[in-house]
């Protein structure tokens, strides 16, 4: 890496969450790119920062820029086909956070060669998968009815894909209105966080230093981190909403 190396970073926009912090701290000059609202912590000195919080994905705006910003060359296949499979991921297939600008974005991918059966592939389950899903719901608990807790036990494989995965389905389920499924990192404790848009996850999590956006958020509780009292921090802040909303 040198003094003239451009480092992008998608997707986040907070230091503590790049995936490769050693490189971040190296470079000088840095790209920012996300979807998610501004939280305290950010990626300072930035040669430009792209935040919008209105879009579907941190792909939609690459997709945007590639689009409206571009040069001559063109896309291939396989570029297209991943920014696509960010746009399915983030929108659970186009149900959620999805506007017009999204389905443009998603237009052009397709017209520069998308693959949406490579990217269906991308997404299948093996049976070891879905056995692990089946064990941690097994062990979720329900909270006054609407309030899904769950963990993934230590030493689980794709725990972060895994614990995203089953608090997606769980807003699914009837009468649950938001889910929260802990796992564990080599960063120590974390916490995926759904809703099916009653609840505003963004504000549960931010009380535990975490952030994300109205129906999807996480959070890090670090090495330190207290599962008994994080599910205390959660479930006043969802009560509180609720009380709220009676009012």
């Amino acid at each position: 890496m040198t003094d003239k190396t451009v480092v992008i970073i998608t997707d986040t926009h907070i230091p503590e969450l790049v995936a490769a912090p050693e490189v971040l701290k190296k470079a000088v000059k840095k790209v920012v790119i996300d979807h998610h609202r501004r939280a305290a912590s950010i990626i300072r000195q930035p040669l430009l920062t792209y935040m919008e919080p209105s879009a579907s994905s941190a792909s939609e705006l690459v997709t945007e820029l590639v689009q409206y910003y571009g040069g001559d060359e063109e896309m291939n296949e396989i570029e297209a086909s991943c920014l696509y499979a960010g746009i399915v991921v983030d929108t659970k297939n186009f149900a959620v956070q999805t506007s017009v600008r999204t389905f443009d974005a998603a237009s052009f991918l397709r017209r520069c060669g998308a693959d949406t059966k490579l990217v269906h592939r991308l997404f299948a389950e093996d049976i070891h998968f879905i056995k692990t899903k089946a064990e941690i719901l097994a062990h979720m608990k329900l909270i006054d009815n609407y309030i899904a807790i769950a963990e993934c036990p230590e030493g689980t494989e794709d725990s972060q894909v895994l614990a995203g995965q089953i608090a997606d389905y769980l807003v699914t389920v009837k009468e649950i209105r938001t889910s929260f499924l802990f796992y564990h990192t080599d960063n120590g404790l974390c916490l995926s966080a759904r809703s099916d848009g009653s609840i505003n996850v963004q504000v549960v999590m931010e009380a535990l230093g975490g952030g994300g956006h109205l129906t999807v958020a996480g959070c890090q509780l670090g090495k330190d981190g207290n599962k008994e009292a994080a599910e205390k921090v959660i479930l006043t802040q969802v009560r509180k909403q609720v009380e709220e909303e009676k009012e």
